[in-house]
């Protein structure tokens, strides 16, 4: 089984490797992304209302695309360099590094291009709009998608701690594994505390950057793909508090001897798996809508304030 894993871990890196390559060379054309475009319209009820908005949202979500693709890349060439060099790659856990690896990068790079660019670039005497209010995520994620992070955090913390005094009193506990799996576990939990902490850090600057617009309509597009970065620091933050809380499950399983050869046991090995393709169905079904509050003409929108001057949400 162990001698199979170096090849597994090879196989998905290569794969994600593929998978960046082959995005970078089809997103090339700075023409790409119309129909992408058109159905992000349609996904948040959201039109248009010009060519120039339809131009920068297209624009965005291609520079947005091929951001994360160039940092996916990253990641693997640096991943491959793990599996060459450093022993030590052919454990189990080298998959969850580079996971683990690519929602940081995944976020980095989400934070780097929502700070790093403004939509619009109203002239300096065209009417300015702007949220009548300081903004905050809960205007921008529903409460599940909001909360989950910290949930899960806390899930992988009891877990945590369960599993260490399991550890620390049964029959291994002073075997190598079982040392080796409690650093493991440790190191884990605390990215996922960095992760959560991290995330907020990234959603108060993005909450801060000005949102220059010259009609509401240009300030919901603005809001929308704001909402969208929010959403994937929170699916990152999450994604990363699971995987301690995995490997704390798995670790309890091998301690009650659940984990092992029969398909019951092979179960308990992939639980930590399970969640991150849960996490990300649930954060993916609220991605690409805008809060209708924020939508312009809803019933109760947030306040929108109108100046002939620059203001700053």
């Amino acid at each position: 089984m162990e001698s199979g894993i170096p090849w597994f871990n090879t196989i998905i890196i290569a794969g994600a490797t593929l998978l960046a390559a082959g995005v970078l060379i089809a997103t090339n054309s700075p023409e790409w992304g119309i129909a992408r475009a058109h159905r992000a319209s349609v996904r948040a009820r959201l039109p248009f209302g010009s060519d120039e908005v339809a131009l920068t949202a297209r624009r965005h979500m291609r520079r947005l695309l091929r951001t994360d693709m160039w940092g996916l890349l990253a990641t693997c060439v640096v991943a491959f360099g793990v599996l060459a060099f450093i022993p030590g790659s052919d454990s189990p856990f080298t998959l969850w590094m580079f996971t683990g690896a690519i929602l940081l990068v995944a976020a980095a790079t989400s934070a780097y291009t929502s700070l790093r660019e403004r939509l619009f670039s109203p002239a300096p005497t065209a009417l300015r709009v702007a949220r009548g209010r300081e903004m905050r995520v809960g205007d921008y994620i529903d409460p599940l998608r909001r909360h989950l992070p910290s949930v899960v955090l806390t899930l992988a913390t009891v877990g945590t701690a369960i599993a260490l005094t399991w550890a620390s009193i049964g029959p291994a506990h002073d075997s190598s594994t079982t040392l080796a799996n409690i650093v493991a576990l440790l190191a884990a939990l605390l990215i996922a505390y960095s992760a959560v902490a991290g995330s907020r850090i990234a959603e108060r600057a993005i909450l801060r950057r000005p949102q220059p617009a010259s009609n509401p309509l240009q300030l919901a597009w603005d809001d929308l793909f704001r909402a969208d970065a929010l959403g994937g620091l929170r699916l990152f933050a999450a994604l990363a508090a699971w995987i301690p809380f995995g490997i704390a499950a798995v670790m309890l399983s091998q301690a009650v001897g659940f984990a092992g050869t029969s398909p019951a046991g092979s179960l308990a090995w992939s639980f930590p798996w399970w969640g991150i393709p849960l996490l990300q169905v649930i954060y993916t079904f609220g991605s690409g809508k805008l809060p209708g509050t924020l939508h312009p003409g809803a019933p109760l929108p947030v306040p929108v304030t109108f100046a002939s001057q620059e203001v700053t949400a």
